[in-house]
């Protein structure tokens, strides 16, 4: 058996690190992390038969390393062609005048709150969604829970974001 040295201690620690990188990328149900566990505890083992002082400082080192050590590699690897397809995208940030506005607009800048109240005929049976004509235009409504039948006339009763909620007008 070799003598406990620094050196032999340093060498365990770095190839636990090395072996624990390459489970980042390499499926192995586990096996390489443990690998990476031996290698780690091994140089914590080899340091403390080196000297009891140099024992506990790899101790510490190991804790800040697992403290540290995944921020900054989740950082870097966020940044490759593989982890840009592993992370999501965070959300644009609203604009200023998003947060006053309370206009719902589609992407052909039609406002849906301006057919609050309107009337308009079902093209389409409303089972409780479907599609209904405002004045030429095509819009997908939903009824109050209960079936509309296709021609039928109905009212906006209220514009939730791009839900548009109708109920079916009496025939008085």
């Amino acid at each position: 058996m070799p003598e406990p040295t620094i050196h032999l201690a340093l060498i365990l620690l770095l190839t636990g690190l090395t072996v624990l990188f390459l489970e980042l990328f390499i499926p192995s149900a586990g096996v390489l992390f443990a690998i990476s566990m031996v290698c780690i505890v091994s140089s914590v083992v080899v340091a403390f038969f080196v000297h009891p002082m140099l024992g506990v400082a790899l101790i510490a080192t190991d804790l800040i390393l697992a403290c540290v050590l995944p921020g900054v590699v989740l950082k870097i690897w966020a940044k490759t062609p593989f982890g840009r397809r592993m992370f999501l995208d965070a959300p644009a940030p609203l604009a200023d005048n998003d947060l006053d506005s309370p206009a719902i607009t589609s992407t052909d800048g039609f406002d849906y709150m301006t057919l609050m109240g309107e009337t308009g005929k079902t093209l389409t049976p409303l089972r409780p969604s479907g599609t209904t004509d405002f004045a030429g235009r095509r819009v997908d409504t939903v009824s109050e829970g209960v079936m509309i039948e296709k021609g039928e006339l109905v009212r906006v009763v209220s514009v939730e974001g791009h839900r548009v909620v109708v109920r079916q007008l009496d025939d008085e």
